[in-house]
């Protein structure tokens, strides 16, 4: 027999359980450690530096938290972003080239072409010298044979 397949609705995929004031846990253990690092920095923070200083100092501190506890991109949370943004941007890119233009394939058969020519300019040169070579040593054995008689 075959296997049946159904296609689940994206807003059962997108479902998450719910745990306490309409919080997930990751969530409300991050709304925690928020009000566990504002509180007492805003309470303390007053007596040392302005307001403005300790207000910008709370977001400082708990931005990052927040970001874990709510932000998500394509299904994915914060970690996962952050993970795969290191391995993009620090990891190895091998990419091939898909488009290849115009100008670089001139520029390959011009020098296909180039290469062509200095290779027959070049395989004549060879052919010259050998001529003159076997010429050389015909003359040579000639003039050994005079020296003889």
């Amino acid at each position: 027999m075959g296997v049946m397949r159904r296609s689940v609705p994206a807003e059962i995929k997108a479902f998450k359980e719910k745990f306490f004031f309409g919080l997930t846990v990751r969530q409300l253990i991050c709304g925690a450690g928020i009000l566990a690092l504002a509180i007492p920095t805003g309470i303390w923070g007053n007596k040392i530096m302005s307001q403005d200083t300790v207000g910008w100092l709370i977001i400082l501190e708990v931005a990052p938290l927040a970001a874990i506890g709510w932000a998500s991109y394509n299904d994915m949370p914060i970690e996962k972003i952050g993970k795969k943004a290191l391995a993009y941007y620090l990891g190895v890119q091998k990419r091939k080239l898909k488009y290849t233009p115009p100008e670089a394939t001139v520029h390959k058969e011009l020098v296909k072409l180039n290469l062509e020519a200095v290779t027959a300019e070049r395989n004549e040169e060879l052919r010259i010298e050998k001529e003159r070579l076997k010429l050389e040593k015909k003359a040579e054995k000639k003039n050994k044979k005079r020296k003889k008689s």
